[in-house]
């Protein structure tokens, strides 16, 4: 995930980014949510098949306020665009 948020970071041009069927989970993900609501021109972001909600991050690890208030900004930035 690492190496994706840099790969993203470094590209100012990217319209639709597919990252869809990876297994992610959740706390992979806020440090590239942080990356993808910076300003640029992502328009699609397709997150689908993806571990987001897997049972034991839900009961276990439940996001912050901050994290959640983060995803949800940074979404409706996408939508935005």
């Amino acid at each position: 995930m690492a190496a994706l948020c840099v790969l993203v970071e470094k590209n100012r041009h990217l319209k639709e980014l597919d990252i869809s069927a990876n297994n992610l989970p959740v706390r992979q993900l806020l440090d590239f949510m942080r990356v993808i609501g910076k300003d640029r021109k992502l328009t699609h972001l397709d997150l689908s098949w993806n571990s987001l909600m897997r049972p034991e991050e839900t009961i276990v690890t439940k996001l912050s306020d901050e994290a959640q208030q983060e995803i949800d900004r940074t979404m409706q930035l996408i939508k935005e665009r």
